[in-house]
């Protein structure tokens, strides 16, 4: 039920994005998305629990918090900052000693406070590490399309915002029928099958989204789109039913929790690779240029660009794929 809600939040937000962008400005959905944002907090703050079996939370690792976010955002702006033209060797430096050193931090604070956001310990157990790896590359593959394919329908086929959107509801369309089946197959035959086959179908569309050329069926994209988002509904549901089938009452919230840091790291990691992989690739066939000097004479580049961009996220999936099968039997 969860990935139909999500589903539904992906399919409107290509389109209407699409829409204020063609008929407004980009800025136009910041000002959409922040008062639904806080809306839905002040709902939230009303409306979830603050206590669980008689239990009052108020103690948080607002130093491992810190240290998580510093670790982030330094990583991402070290790998976003890889990808740009204009890149230095000293900025890479400084943000990836950054990242190193706020990463050792939060290890240290999780490891000697009472309440940790992260509980290592987790770790040690097979199902809960693999699943949460397997999570981050399913997102990585899925966000490699997200980046990517808007570009090209831009660049290469010419679509107007909007339409763009249309084609990339497909993903979360697909998602959101799937979904419900995934978890109810999984609640029968158990969880070690559907997931790893999710992954497999999630790189089997990855694999036919990276033979895609210049003149390509529209219809064929958005079925490729379409079978790589079927292969996450079937994946996600259970994944995450394996976790919390396996972890005690008491760390319930903190394996949820941390599936879903794995996918959100899932995503800057996809985008990050995809942005990398396609702009290094892009520049070597081009002779140096970038994204911003386009023109249709560099049709042949991009293709190639988006195509090994595409190869780096199917190693991804079929790793998914693997570690997914290796994991511990279903309980």
């Amino acid at each position: 039920m969860i990935g139909v809600a999500v589903s539904l939040g992906l399919m409107t937000g290509p389109s209407i994005g699409g829409l204020l962008i063609e008929y407004y400005s980009w800025r136009a959905i910041f000002f959409l998305t922040v008062p639904i944002g806080l809306l839905f907090t002040f709902f939230a703050a009303k409306t979830l629990p603050t206590t669980v079996n008689g239990i009052q939370f108020t103690r948080i690792d607002w130093l491992g918090g810190l240290a998580w976010a510093v670790l982030l955002t330094a990583l991402s702006l070290a790998i976003t900052h890889l990808s740009s033209a204009s890149w230095s060797k000293s900025y890479i430096i400084y943000s990836s000693i950054i990242a190193l050193a706020a990463l050792l931090l939060f290890i240290y604070q999780e490891l000697v406070t009472l309440y940790p956001i992260l509980p290592l310990q987790l770790f040690k157990k097979r199902y809960f590490s693999i699943a949460a790896v397997c999570a981050v590359l399913s997102f990585m593959v899925l966000f490699t399309a997200i980046m990517l394919t808007p570009f090209y329908l831009a660049r290469i086929r010419q679509l107007q915002p909007f339409h763009i959107g249309l084609i990339m509801m497909a993903i979360p369309l697909s998602v959101l029928i799937i979904g419900p089946f995934a978890g109810w197959i999984s609640d029968h035959i158990g969880r070690k099958i559907p997931a790893t086959l999710g992954l497999v179908t999630t790189s089997a569309g990855t694999f036919f989204m990276s033979q895609i050329g210049a003149a390509t069926p529209l219809w064929q994209i958005a079925l490729f789109l379409g079978v790589l988002g079927c292969g996450q509904a079937m994946f996600l549901s259970p994944n995450s039913a394996s976790v919390l089938s396996h972890a005690h009452s008491d760390h319930n919230g903190i394996s949820a929790a941390m599936l879903a840091t794995a996918r959100n790291l899932g995503m800057l990691l996809g985008i990050a690779q995809a942005s990398l992989v396609f702009s290094l690739s892009f520049s070597r066939a081009t002779g140096g240029f970038d994204m911003k000097d386009f023109s249709p004479a560099l049709t042949a580049p991009f293709i190639t660009a988006f195509s090994a961009a595409f190869s780096v996220a199917l190693v991804a999936g079929i790793l998914g794929a693997v570690l997914s099968w290796l994991r511990g039997p279903d309980k």
